[in-house]
């Protein structure tokens, strides 16, 4: 529930950015992008919660998603594309949702028909499961 609520708070936000991209840029922004969007957002807040639980404290949890949401940018593809980063990274980024959502954010925009999708969204799908089923476990023992 903690999840969906934030990703319901992003809707606006990433409508604006859709629409701005859309008329101003000429991108490709259809439901594709928005089911990328869905799935990536529910994929990444399942490892943000799981830094909150191992965190003891609040501040402690902060710094360590400072630390590792710029770790996580900088050695997955979000920037740059797969191709680019230097061997080693690209099979490290294969652990992050990152990478499965900017590769597919940047194909949905690029118009690309769905089954070129398939793979992303099937990865981006599988960290969101974990996601829905991992972190309400964590939330049930760190309340008790």
């Amino acid at each position: 529930m903690i999840a969906t609520r934030g990703v319901l708070l992003t809707l606006p936000s990433v409508l604006m950015v859709g629409l701005a991209g859309r008329y101003l840029l000429g991108l490709h922004f259809g439901l594709a992008a928005c089911g990328v969007l869905v799935l990536s957002a529910y994929g990444m807040s399942g490892l943000g919660a799981l830094i909150g639980f191992w965190s003891p404290t609040a501040q402690v949890a902060s710094l360590a998603t400072q630390i590792l949401n710029t770790v996580i940018i900088l050695f997955a593809p979000v920037y740059l594309p797969l191709e680019r980063l230097p061997a080693f990274l690209r099979y490290t980024s294969m652990a992050f949702p990152t990478t499965y959502a900017a590769r597919a954010l940047r194909l949905a925009v690029g118009g690309a028909p769905l089954g070129a999708l398939r793979t992303d969204l099937a990865m981006l799908a599988a960290f969101t499961a974990v996601s829905l089923v991992l972190v309400p476990m964590k939330v049930q023992w760190r309340q008790a």
